[in-house]
């Protein structure tokens, strides 16, 4: 993406990435907090992006069982997972 901003004419490119914990396994208050809202945020995502993608030609049990198998995962907290997250801004000049 920041060949894209810059191509548009975009300057002062930055790129963040940073780990987000899915749940609260992370012993900072503020990372237990960002983890528990992860949860339900990737629970969104599955339910309502990732299973309504019709190339992804799941029958309507696969889907189910994906979503199921999925939830369990995000909640269990011996699971110490993370995503990726990337911000990304830049200024467009005057």
């Amino acid at each position: 993406m920041p060949s894209e901003l810059e191509a548009a004419g975009f300057v002062d490119i930055q790129v963040h990435r940073e780990r987000i914990p899915i749940g609260p396994w992370l012993h900072t208050a503020r990372m237990r907090e960002i983890g528990l809202w992860a949860q339900p945020f990737l629970e969104y995502l599955i339910e309502n992006v990732l299973l309504q993608r019709r190339d992804m030609d799941l029958s309507e049990v696969e889907a189910r069982a994906l979503k199921e198998s999925s939830t369990q995962v995000i909640h269990d907290p011996t699971i110490h997972a993370y995503l990726v997250w990337h911000s990304i801004w830049a200024q467009k000049p005057i």
